[in-house]
C-alpha cells in the first residue's frame, strides 16, 4: 500500500534546499535523499511549487548509477541543483 500524504505537509522550497544541503554535507546518503524526493513525485503529490518540484525531480536521481563511475551525479551537480533552486526564488 502506498502511504498517503494526508498527515504530511508538502515540502517547501526550503525543505528541498535543506535536503540538498544534507546530501552535500553527508548528513543524508544518496539513497535517503533520492527516496525522499521520489516519495513527493507521486501523481497524487501536493507539491505546488514548480521550482521545488523541479528540484525534487533531479534530487530523485541522486542515487542513479553512472556508466563509467559509481554514480551519474556528484557533489558539483548537487551544488548546481542547489544554486538553480535558489535562483528560482
Amino acid at each position: 500500500m502506498t502511504p498517503s500524504f494526508a498527515h504530511e505537509p508538502p515540502p517547501s522550497r526550503g525543505d528541498v534546499e535543506d535536503r540538498l544541503l544534507d546530501l552535500i554535507s553527508g548528513l543524508k546518503t544518496r539513497d535517503e535523499a533520492a527516496s525522499w524526493a521520489r516519495h513527493w513525485l507521486r501523481p497524487d503529490s501536493p507539491v505546488a511549487d514548480d521550482d521545488a518540484r523541479d528540484a525534487l525531480r533531479v534530487l530523485a536521481e541522486a542515487d542513479r548509477p553512472g556508466d563509467d563511475r559509481p554514480y551519474q551525479f556528484g557533489q558539483d551537480d548537487f551544488r548546481d541543483w542547489l544554486d538553480e533552486l535558489a535562483e528560482g526564488s
